[in-house]
């Protein structure tokens, strides 16, 4: 793995985004034990807290593993910025913008296992915000990020119908906004153009757009 992997110039250059630290476990026994090491190699991409972000045991041959690294971003500031405010306090907004920020990034990587490894991390942030929601309003709202995790995870083709029952029972302005986000997303990843570009009208025209925690289409 080393030969075919760590030490080369496309190792150098992706390295230079993060931090590659090689662990011998039978001399960081405690660490081993941490992370639950029962086979080596295992690799493992962690946020600077120490979360496991990424995980694959064993070792899946050159390409499959460079095309994973290669595609983690360059920039997750954004991330980290909001992972430092659940460090003194955990209301939900603010594990609801961890959530997001971690589906953000799983949107600008190109491989599918580190795609649904973030979405994954990302979801337990959004479902632990359900869990303290205060609000009928903010809990559809997570329902809503929730399901576009599903569009992220080529699960498009069921979102219209969920979204569908949803608005059944009425949405606040803002959860209207999210619901045209989310339509619009679903509809990019089923290449229907017409209602991609309609609901991503309606979410530029809406005047809750500006109040989304994320970037709009």
């Amino acid at each position: 793995m080393d030969r075919e992997v760590w030490n080369t110039p496309e190792a150098a250059a992706f390295s230079q985004h993060f931090v590659p630290i090689k662990i011998d476990v039978d001399q960081e026994r405690g660490l081993a034990t941490t992370y639950g090491v029962q086979a080596i190699p295992l690799v493992l991409i962690m946020d600077y807290t120490g979360k496991v972000l990424y995980s694959e045991r064993g070792y899946s041959g050159r390409q499959t593993l460079l095309k994973i690294l290669e595609s983690i971003p360059a920039d997750v500031s954004e991330y980290y910025s909001k992972l430092a405010l659940i460090e003194k306090e955990s209301p939900p907004e603010h594990l609801r913008d961890v959530g997001l920020a971690l589906q953000m990034i799983s949107a600008r990587t190109t491989s599918g296992q580190l795609r649904n490894s973030l979405l994954n991390q990302g979801d337990v942030y959004l479902k632990k915000a359900r869990k303290s929601a205060e609000t009928d309003e903010f809990e559809t709202e997570i329902a809503l990020w929730l399901i576009l995790s599903d569009v992220h995870r080529n699960r498009a083709s069921k979102v219209v119908k969920e979204i569908a029952e949803i608005s059944a029972k009425g949405l606040t302005p803002r959860n209207e906004a999210i619901s045209y986000w989310v339509l619009s997303e679903a509809y990019r990843s089923l290449k229907d153009d017409e209602n991609q570009t309609k609901y991503a009208r309606l979410l530029s025209e809406h005047p809750s757009a500006a109040e989304l925690p994320r970037t709009n289409p």
